[in-house]
């Protein structure tokens, strides 16, 4: 997303982030036509839940669309660092809505783990990066991680666990809602001038949001499911093991990468499997 907002010098990042959004939806709902569930189970998750998918979907898009904006206000490095407290608020939110109860090690473990993150994030920032308005999109990116921790944590209140056909189903659902209530905010940007409306149109461009696109699926149905399966912090720590894996490509490829990494790296891994120990 920073890629094609940045160097392809895409400009619509509200309605680049409403199409991911009602992909996330219509891709379950293909996914369903080879599940073939029974009718009567679809009717029955579409009246029991409707309600929780008006609930969940402007909460994702109004995350994922602050998020999306976040990286075109502040720099890269900034914005995801402050992104990885998104743990730190899961943990709080769980404390509050799940009883879930932490002991001292896993606490100290949980801080090591997003102080590896941060580490290793704040560590490309001597790349030189420069940020347009770089406060307000500290302060999203902080928003960022509020809604997405209570999103977590509310998803995992509300459903505890769902079946395969009934994930997608709920996951159809939500893409319908957003696609209902995203092209508000679509029109409403336009008309005030805040942001044009437009389809990606470059080479690049193309090529950025197809693949940020079929990422952002995926990644989404993985982390609502891995919030299911697991807690949401479990879930959420999973995530920045993401950052060893990108390292070890980055050395395959023949990148170059500095001191601060290896040690924000060893954080990561220590905090996370000490926290899961």
């Amino acid at each position: 997303s920073a890629t094609l907002q940045t160097s392809c010098k895409y400009g619509s990042a509200f309605f680049y982030t409403y199409v991911c959004e009602v992909a996330f939806g219509f891709a379950a709902a293909l996914v369903l036509c080879f599940m073939r569930p029974g009718r009567e189970s679809c009717v029955h998750m579409v009246r029991q839940n409707w309600r929780w998918a008006v609930v969940f979907s402007p909460l994702s898009l109004a995350a994922n669309v602050a998020f999306t904006m976040a990286l075109k206000l502040t720099t890269t490095s900034v914005a995801v660092t402050l992104e990885q407290l998104t743990s730190l608020f899961v943990a709080f939110f769980s404390f509050l809505l799940l009883r879930a109860r932490y002991g001292p090690w896993a606490l100290v473990f949980l801080c090591v783990a997003v102080a590896g993150a941060a580490l290793a994030t704040v560590s490309d920032a001597a790349g030189g990066e420069t940020a347009e308005a770089p406060l307000a999109g500290d302060v999203l990116s902080l928003g960022v991680a509020v809604m997405a921790s209570f999103y977590m944590v509310l998803f995992k209140k509300v459903f505890n666990i769902l079946e395969g056909s009934e994930f997608f189903i709920f996951c159809a659902m939500k893409g319908a809602v957003s696609l209902c209530i995203g092209w508000v905010g679509v029109v409403g940007l336009a008309a005030s001038g805040m942001e044009s409306f437009e389809l990606p149109q470059t080479t690049c461009q193309i090529a950025w949001a197809g693949t940020g696109l079929v990422s952002n699926v995926l990644f989404n149905w993985s982390l609502n499911w891995a919030t299911l399966i697991l807690t949401p912090l479990s879930a959420r720590l999973s995530l920045l093991l993401g950052i060893p894996v990108t390292f070890v490509l980055t050395l395959v490829t023949g990148g170059k990468f500095r001191f601060l990494d290896l040690i924000g790296i060893g954080l990561v891994l220590g905090g996370v499997v000490g926290f899961e120990i």
